[in-house]
């Protein structure tokens, strides 16, 4: 189990990729009425869908530090895609400089170090347990990550040249945003599948 723990850790750090979703819901129950030949069916067919989605989404209990450290992690991640954003408009608005241009590129480069380093606290305090039941939504974060570091580099060469290609910035912008949507999506799900131990 240390050892898996490890690899898990090792690939949230170094950004590896295992594109992997659950999938999750709830059965509903079929009712009754002048249907009832066919309801037995339904109502089988239901319960044995259901069965299978409950497997494949493992409850993930945590205590109320891991929590809060939680939403700080999806605060965070608010703060990055706001950032891409308004990275996108600001390289389409007439006003668009080269001088402030720079200085979103360097608060979106701070914001997300400052998001990766609460995610990293976040993973550091799951245990054994928690990092099995959270696997799949950590790969499939890492894969939005690579996709948004990708963005971020690609810009920066942009930044190197000596005039400023405002459709590039908007382009790679637009992608990290992108990225940053799966990555809060992940979240989501996560947070579904989160309960607070009692």
């Amino acid at each position: 189990m240390k050892i898996r723990k490890i690899l898990v850790l090792t690939g949230v750090i170094l950004l590896s990729t295992a594109p992997s979703l659950l999938a999750g819901g709830r059965g509903g129950h079929g009712g009754g009425g002048h249907r009832g030949q066919s309801s037995p069916q339904s109502m089988g067919h239901h319960g044995q869908e259901t069965g299978i989605q409950d497997r494949r989404r493992p409850r993930i209990y945590v205590n109320n530090q891991q929590r809060d450290q939680y939403r700080i992690c999806t605060q965070f991640a608010n703060r990055v895609r706001s950032q891409a954003h308004n990275m996108v408009r600001f390289a389409n608005s007439s006003g668009f400089n080269a001088d402030r241009a720079r200085q979103q590129r360097d608060q979106l480069r701070n914001e997300f170090r400052a998001m990766q380093r609460e995610h990293n606290r976040f993973i550091h305090s799951l245990s054994e347990e928690q990092l099995g039941a959270m696997e799949d939504h950590i790969r499939k974060m890492n894969q939005a990550r690579d996709r948004v570091n990708a963005g971020r580099q690609v810009m920066d060469e942009g930044f190197k040249q000596a005039n400023l290609d405002r459709k590039h910035i908007a382009k790679q912008a637009r992608e990290i945003e992108r990225g940053m949507k799966e990555w809060q999506k992940q979240y989501h799900k996560m947070d579904l599948d989160m309960e607070i131990e009692r």
